[in-house]
């Protein structure tokens, strides 16, 4: 049997939703495709995303985060840096639950007229795609279906790709205030990963994301070695939460007939792999795309370019991050919590990131308090910068 649609999306998560949603409402017949048997990530949690680029986006699908917050803390054994940021942290509720934000994307891409298939064991045959017994011969095909995406490997199964391991743990609360975010870095127990704590009013998150080890006997040793850490989570059981990130070589997210968006198209943020901020922008990215191609005629190749200047640009102060985090040990990253702390006192540090020539006045500020430290910490700085420029 030969099903007709403009556009057929593989993957009902945040970006597939999105997407579907924004060319239902822009006029065209939508299939989305869901291997699972309903919407929702496997885990109940709290995922905390910047607001960056997302206020239009939320207008427009009339997105609701579970609240807003700025304050954030940044820890790094006995130093810590509180950081109240103009930016703020979203809390997004994410799971099979009501109003959870791929259900609310989800009924109003259903409402808007998307049709759907669950349980969907999808092949892709050239421009054709085989659902069961079913033919469907749409005019885009969206690949949205995650990190192990099909879709990905079949346009680019040269790619090379890098797991970052993910755990986590839900609780009803945790010993913090509402809407503070508290992240902790320890580069002996958990090398170039980090923990991370967050709590609104019906649901608390602690998420343990690193380059290998990150499971439920890390965390117990996170809490054993770091007093502070062990108060805010105390003895509480909490509902274990799996997942990973994935660092690609993909510089391309268009095939043909095919668009990739979310973790499918490796867009997550490259320092803490953040997922919820690039899966809507790239959702966003899509529709506009999409509807441009079968409008106006253009290239699907737009979808690359709105990409790059809405999202992928922003990258590369996050992967020199990245490279210098990878390099340091404990002792220099208490440093540059310490040092941090001075800047934002003395400069502001979002007035330091939103203008990277003060850069020169944080040299000045760290070598008058501890210069051998800073000139060790340069030369790591250097080195990570040549790596990322020789990677380009």
């Amino acid at each position: 049997m030969e099903k007709r649609h403009d556009v057929v999306v593989i993957g009902a998560g945040i970006s597939g939703c999105l997407t579907a949603l924004g060319l239902q409402k822009a006029g065209f017949k939508v299939l989305l495709l869901e291997k699972n048997k309903e919407v929702g990530c496997p885990f109940k949690k709290i995922d905390v995303t910047e607001e960056i680029g997302l206020d239009n986006i939320m207008r427009k699908y009339k997105i609701k985060p579970l609240l807003k917050t700025n304050v954030s803390f940044w820890h790094a054994g006995k130093e810590c840096f509180k950081y109240k940021s103009r930016i703020a942290d979203l809390y997004f509720l994410r799971g099979k639950v009501e109003n959870s934000l791929e259900r609310q994307l989800f009924r109003q891409a259903i409402d808007a007229g998307s049709e759907i298939i669950f349980s969907a064991n999808v092949q892709i045959k050239g421009k054709e795609i085989k659902v069961g017994k079913n033919r469907v011969l749409p005019k885009v095909i969206v690949g949205a279906d995650g990190t192990d995406s099909m879709v990905t490997n079949y346009c680019f199964s040269d790619e090379k790709r890098k797991i970052i391991e993910g755990y986590g743990e839900s609780y009803k609360s945790l010993d913090i205030p509402i809407g503070e975010t508290h992240i902790f870095f320890d580069q002996t127990h958990l090398p170039g990963g980090y923990v991370y704590l967050c709590r609104s009013p019906s649901l608390a998150t602690v998420v343990l994301g690193g380059r290998k080890g990150a499971d439920s006997v890390r965390l117990k040793l996170l809490k054993k070695v770091n007093p502070e850490l062990n108060q805010m989570i105390g003895e509480r059981t909490g509902t274990k939460i799996k997942g990973k990130g994935v660092l690609s070589n993909l510089n391309n997210r268009v095939y043909k007939n095919i668009i990739l968006v979310g973790d499918a198209a490796r867009v997550s943020d490259p320092l803490f792999l953040y997922g919820v901020r690039p899966a809507l922008i790239s959702g966003d990215c899509a529709v506009e795309a999409i509807v441009n191609y079968l409008e106006n005629g253009y290239d699907l190749g737009c979808y690359n370019a709105l990409l790059k200047s809405r999202l992928l640009r922003g990258y590369f102060l996050a992967k020199f991050i990245r490279k210098v985090f990878e390099r340091i040990d404990d002792t220099e990253l208490q440093y540059i919590i310490r040092l941090l702390d001075k800047v934002d006192r003395t400069l502001n540090l979002d007035d330091v990131t939103a203008r990277p020539a003060n850069i020169i006045k944080i040299f000045i500020l760290s070598l008058q308090d501890e210069p051998f430290k800073t000139v060790k910490l340069c030369v790591r700085v250097i080195r990570s910068l040549f790596d990322i420029l020789i990677s380009m």
